[in-house]
């Protein structure tokens, strides 16, 4: 059986369009219950700043952890492009919450995290087929920074050990990473380093 919380009225409707069955109810712990077994746990850009700012935010995701199997946290927007909160800030959020064992997905609309339920729905219903793991949904924060890929997310961690060693690395040590431009070294400073206001380029 899937449970939405009654406040979620877009979501609801979003999956009505997309033919899921579900009965709307009061929820506690999260947005929608899948067979009692997953919690997922909806948030869009400036919900999830704010949950942090007013402390909701790891309350809700240690409640997810200690009833339900699975956890999921669906992450709707651009999160990076608010100022409520810094790159650095969020970026740590996000490991933390990773390393809680909580699964993140991004999704860009209300329809498009539809979509996702639909697909976690249909998998954990049919018995042959794994709920989604938290490998393939890793977020890894270092991607957030402009101009940074895969090939340039690999090279950095092996010089960095973690997101924080990185987050209080100074320009001089960032630039000492071989295999990067000079371009790329002064986003990757810019990005932890400039006022919330301004946009990396």
């Amino acid at each position: 059986m899937i449970y939405v919380d009654y406040r979620e009225k877009r979501l609801m409707d979003a999956m009505e369009k997309l033919g899921i069955k579900f009965k709307c109810a009061s929820l506690s712990i999260g947005d929608v219950l899948v067979n009692k077994d997953i919690v997922i746990e909806r948030k869009d850009s400036i919900d999830f700043s704010k949950s942090f700012i007013d402390g909701r935010l790891f309350k809700q995701i240690e409640q997810m952890k200690k009833t339900f199997k699975t956890s999921i946290l669906i992450i709707e927007g651009d999160i990076w492009t608010d100022y409520l909160l810094s790159n650095k800030i969020k970026s740590t959020i996000l490991i933390k919450i990773i390393e809680n064992n909580v699964n993140i997905l991004p999704s860009h609309t209300v329809k498009e995290t539809a979509y996702m339920i639909k697909r976690i729905i249909e998998k954990n219903f049919n018995k042959t087929i794994n709920i989604p793991n938290k490998k393939t949904y890793k977020i890894n924060p270092l991607y957030a920074i402009p101009g940074i890929n895969k090939k340039r997310a690999q090279i950095i961690e092996k010089n960095f050990k973690d997101m924080y060693d990185l987050a209080n690395a100074d320009l001089k040590k960032i630039s000492s990473i071989k295999g990067l431009g000079k371009k790329t070294y002064e986003k990757i400073f810019n990005f932890f380093h400039k006022p919330f206001n301004q946009k990396n380029h």
